[in-house]
């Protein structure tokens, strides 16, 4: 997938396959705190930003995204996290565990 819609900051290199995720990331540059915590009211830039604070500080640290390869107990926080997790620990050392399946 092609990553068309770069952002337009000079001091930022993120690019985005679509505009909706561009406009989504230009929040993190802004000084505005337009998202609130709906538990305490706590403002943050993003959504996402929200949502990983309810996750870590209200709901006990919930981990709902679980690794996809099969022995791995690794769970995260975050998408973005079990990304990372998954190039850095497994990505081409166990590409063939993945739901049993070879790739």
């Amino acid at each position: 997938m092609q990553k068309l819609y770069k952002c337009p900051r000079d001091d930022c290199s993120w690019k985005f396959s679509c505009a909706s995720k561009l406009r989504r990331h230009l929040d993190s540059h802004s000084k505005q705190k337009n998202h609130a915590c709906p538990e305490c009211g706590t403002r943050f830039k993003t959504w996402y930003n929200v949502l990983y604070h309810v996750r870590t500080i209200h709901h006990g640290n919930e981990k709902p995204f679980k690794c996809p390869v099969r022995l791995c107990e690794i769970t995260c926080t975050s998408a973005v996290q079990l990304h990372r997790h998954f190039h850095i620990d497994h990505l081409n050392l166990t590409l063939f565990w993945l739901d049993g399946s070879y790739i």
